[in-house]
């Protein structure tokens, strides 16, 4: 995503609603499809859902293991850019605590997170998606090696930074056997907790 054009190639709104979306910068899609890129998870309400963030920490993970294979520095310095606009699209979402508050469906796989739920309301919203921080976190350590191998201090040096930050916040998400949980709502609640009276699901993932 570039904050401008919206996933139909031609830039013309299409019936097929999941194309009519216009990511942010730096922010990767779904899927790709013949008419162009799918910014949302293409499945249910996707106007209540949220842009793809551990989706796109994963992006970022999976380029870097390719570069990293390769040694190509030349390479390393053509996607670089690409992924530092991506790096800075996962830190927009992330919130005072460290942790990353994002909406539903911004998990890496299947539209499977609901973000929270305000009762009072009936409205969904954000919360502190477990997925963003660890896949994020991987990324990272990754990328710290790729500056490394190219000789950028500065970037080698902001890449640890946001890691150890992104590290160090983990145990809030941590149950008090020592699994991590799906994700925790903003007033603390935890989701998937094994035995929970509400939200104990595990999910394979």
């Amino acid at each position: 995503g570039d904050g401008h054009r919206i996933g139909a190639d031609d830039g013309i709104p299409k019936e097929l609603r999941c194309l009519n979306f216009c990511a942010p910068d730096g922010s990767l899609g779904d899927c790709v499809i013949d008419d162009g890129i799918v910014y949302r998870q293409g499945d249910g309400p996707i106007e209540l859902y949220d842009w793809f963030y551990e989706a796109t920490a994963c992006g970022i993970l999976l380029e870097c293991d390719l570069l990293l294979f390769d040694r190509d520095a030349d390479a390393m310095r053509k996607y670089i850019p690409l992924m530092r606009r991506s790096m800075e699209f996962i830190e927009g979402a992330r919130a005072e605590n460290g942790l990353f508050l994002t909406g539903a469906s911004s998990n890496l796989l299947a539209p499977s997170y609901g973000g929270s739920f305000d009762e009072a309301t009936k409205t969904p919203g954000k919360a502190y998606l477990t997925g963003v921080s660890v896949t994020y976190g991987a990324a990272l350590k990754r990328f710290i090696e790729i500056a490394r191998f190219v000789g950028d201090g500065e970037l080698e040096t902001l890449c640890r930074e946001r890691y150890e930050r992104t590290r160090d916040t983990l145990p809030m998400l941590l149950t008090d056997e020592g699994y991590l949980v799906k994700s925790m709502d903003p007033d603390g609640t935890l989701h998937g907790v094994y035995g929970a009276e509400r939200h104990g699901y595990l999910e394979a993932v």
